[in-house]
């Protein structure tokens, strides 16, 4: 099963040369969660981009080519986004592949981007994926870009015990080894063994007792969807004491709508987007659209709008006679380009156009400060 966002959308067979272009359209694919743990991630990445791919579609597109997004389910399931990343390229034959949900789903997609020189607009934050081809295209900072805040930020008021509860899968392993680069650099760090922890938080028990027993001062929760709400919520219940921390695919929104204002109150947070609060253009162009929509405001959703605008940005550069290799072109030539607060810029072999981090805190009230 799948869906395609696009009105009157012609059967893919009618492409022109350049794969996924036709005289009417242009294609993207995605593989997401719909379905399964991290379903709020997936659904809130989708719909942050279809706000400005509908956007663009209603002013005429790009040269006149409106955007048709086709998106499977995979369950967050390794096997599933990569048997639907392979139809994406070879049966629907798609322009570009856009934010694989989940860093299997990126993995998964480097061969045939490899193979069949199709763009791959990244959502994974894992350095697995930011391998060195011009093709595989980031718009975000890494995920040890983010886990280096957050240790950074503690071991510079003092903390020395900091514990990583890490998901057991290509995700939290690649968590995992962030964190461990990023203690080795700090003398004087305690050295906590990580704690994996299941996608279906079946061990769940287990991780909060081992955390018990290490007496952190602070967790850094290498989880994302319904296992960080389990944890932060359980972990509140036994009285822990130590300071709970995530990364950017930690939804606060969801942490907050589960365990109340109070329940998420304290838990810090690292983003790769400008404050959800607003402030800047983009923000309020995107809290304006998803109000009008009736879409939930949150971080992920801001960052799959932002993609999209990116995205789209690159197609207009590369111009009227759109190829894959003239829209890669056009995003690597992207130098301190602003996108209302949140620039681009590629060049000097970077393989990401951004690595801008924000920290932010749940306060009282659910309401966030940075």
């Amino acid at each position: 099963m799948y869906l395609c966002w696009a009105l009157l959308t012609p059967p893919l067979s009618s492409l022109a040369a350049s794969p996924g272009v036709d005289s009417d359209y242009i294609y993207f694919g995605t593989t997401t969660d719909k379905s399964g743990p991290l379903q709020v991630n997936g659904k809130s990445d989708t719909d942050g981009a279809m706000l400005y791919f509908e956007k663009v579609n209603a002013t005429g597109g790009v040269f006149g080519r409106k955007i048709s997004f086709i998106s499977y389910d995979d369950h967050f399931e390794e096997k599933r986004a990569s048997a639907n990343i392979k139809t994406l390229v070879e049966k629907d034959k798609v322009f570009a592949l856009f934010r694989p949900f989940g860093t299997a789903a990126a993995l998964a997609a480097i061969p045939l981007v490899r193979e069949y020189r199709i763009p791959l607009i990244a959502f994974s934050g894992a350095p697995e994926t930011r391998v060195a081809d011009p093709y595989v295209i980031h718009f975000r900072a890494s995920y040890w870009d983010e886990i280096d805040q957050i240790v950074n930020l503690n071991y510079r008021i003092g903390t020395r015990r900091i514990l990583l509860v890490y998901q057991n899968d290509q995700f939290g392993e690649s968590i995992k080894r962030g964190f461990e680069k990023a203690i080795a650099s700090r003398p004087g760090m305690a050295d906590l063994p990580s704690v994996p922890m299941k996608v279906d938080s079946s061990d769940l028990d287990a991780a909060l007792k081992y955390a018990a027993e290490r007496r952190p001062e602070v967790i850094i929760m290498g989880l994302a969807g319904k296992p960080v709400v389990k944890f932060v919520g359980e972990y509140h219940k036994q009285a822990g004491s130590a300071r709970l921390a995530g990364l950017s695919v930690v939804m606060p929104e969801l942490l907050i709508k589960h365990l109340g204002n109070e329940g998420a109150r304290g838990t810090m947070l690292v983003e790769v987007m400008p404050f959800i609060g607003g402030g800047t253009t983009v923000v309020d162009e995107y809290r304006r659209a998803a109000s009008a929509a009736g879409k939930e405001i949150s971080y992920i959703g801001l960052e799959g709008y932002l993609s999209a605008k990116i995205t789209v940005e690159g197609l207009r550069l590369a111009g009227r006679e759109l190829t894959r290799d003239g829209f890669v072109q056009a995003i690597r030539k992207m130098r301190g380009l602003d996108f209302g607060g949140y620039a681009i810029s590629f060049g000097g072999g970077e393989n990401s156009g951004s690595k801008y981090t924000d920290l932010v805190i749940i306060s009282h009230g659910g309401r966030l400060v940075h």
